[in-house]
């Protein structure tokens, strides 16, 4: 059988040309190569869409996603952001209590740090300057060097899972309306309690790029 009666939903052979239920001669033609091939092209189109949707996250939200966030966070001059990129949350409280201050004082100590690296960039570049970045070199960090990483965060937090690491050279374009300059830089970021986070970059010639350092 390959049609469907349409009123009735009857089988049919290719032969019928009136229902002899219903008596309608109207069908809906069942073809194998058709409804094989739909469901494959489906499937096809999901796993496609599904590769796509997995790149651009990777790349939004993971070590890329803290670059990104990194910098706008220099861009906008918004210690907040710029605290939760390079502190997991944890070390955030941790550093905080460290430092008699509540943890939005703490932020807002942050909040002087970039809004003086946005001011002088915006002296440097141009009222408007954007930040852009090229990975150039981006290595996986050793399991020697994640068990350090431990070491150190342990000392100040206490149940650190530290996770992926690359260590990775970029080059910074900070492009404004007065000059355009690009910069090299290393960094590494680190997935920390399952946060991705920039634990170090420095760029050369431009300080207003690097991460602050913890005993700042």
């Amino acid at each position: 059988m390959s049609k469907k009666c349409a009123s009735c939903g009857r089988e049919l052979i290719d032969e019928i040309e009136v229902c002899p239920d219903c008596g309608s001669t109207g069908f809906y033609v069942k073809s194998s190569a058709g409804n094989t091939k739909k469901p494959i092209i489906i499937v096809l189109i999901a796993a496609v869409i599904g590769v796509a949707g997995f790149f651009l996250l990777r790349n939004f939200i993971g070590y890329r996603g803290a670059l990104n966030n990194y910098f706008d966070a220099i861009e906008d001059g918004n210690g907040e952001e710029y605290a939760k990129t390079i502190f997991f949350e944890d070390l955030a409280e941790v550093l905080a209590e460290k430092s008699n201050l509540s943890l939005d004082d703490f932020y807002d100590t942050l909040n002087l740090y970039t809004d003086v690296c946005d001011s002088n960039l915006e002296d440097r570049f141009g009222k408007d300057y954007k930040i852009s970045y090229k990975i150039t070199g981006k290595e996986k960090l050793s399991d020697e060097q994640k068990e350090a990483l431990d070491m150190i965060y342990s000392c100040l937090v206490d149940d650190v899972d530290v996770g992926a690491g690359y260590e990775f050279e970029l080059e910074i374009t900070v492009k404004g309306d007065k000059d355009e300059k690009t910069f090299d830089a290393s960094g590494s970021a680190v997935k920390i309690n399952g946060d991705w986070t920039v634990a170090s970059l420095v760029a050369d010639d431009c300080k207003e790029l690097d991460v602050i350092s913890l005993s700042l």
